[in-house]
């Protein structure tokens, strides 16, 4: 499958350090499209976790993430 193959390359950009908003919308639409859907906000966390600077880490952290990933999808 081409989304497979994709997803192979793009993760090693991403293993390597990259974290560009569009690499992190790919990789999570391709999680997406094979209904990987843990993944695929995963990535969609750490894009908006990049864009707001990671603020806000704590104690409460997964309350915080959850209410940032909903202001970014």
């Amino acid at each position: 499958d081409q989304f497979i193959q994709a997803l192979d390359w793009y993760k090693q950009a991403y293993d390597k350090g990259a974290r560009t908003a569009g690499l992190l919308n790919v990789i999570a639409y391709i999680y997406d499209r094979q209904n990987q859907k843990s993944e695929a906000i995963r990535y969609r966390e750490w894009k908006c976790f990049e864009r707001t600077g990671g603020e806000n880490v704590n104690a409460d952290f997964q309350h915080q993430r959850n209410a940032k990933a909903a202001r970014c999808l």
